[in-house]
């Protein structure tokens, strides 16, 4: 069905933000690594993986509220992120 494949799509799109990300926060550029995994986490927030390395970048950053925001949210969509 046409909503499942544009869901679909979504999902892929949400990974590609997440994986731009990933490459900004390995360079140190902060700005792009928080722009694109909010671009992800809009697009698919039930990406527990996603929020929670979202959450590290925002630890690393000062962001601790943030962070534990978005560690909050990955914990209930995925307890094995628990101590």
């Amino acid at each position: 069905p046409p909503m499942k494949k544009m869901r679909q799509q979504v999902i892929i799109l949400a990974r590609a933000f997440g994986a731009l990300a990933t490459l900004a926060r390995q360079e140190f550029d902060w700005q792009s690594t928080i722009e694109n995994y909010s671009k992800a986490i809009a697009l698919d927030p039930s990406d527990s993986i996603t929020l929670m390395t979202f959450a590290t970048a925002n630890s690393i950053i000062g962001e601790f509220e943030q962070a534990k925001r978005l560690r909050d949210g990955a914990l209930r969509l995925d307890p094995i992120y628990g101590p």
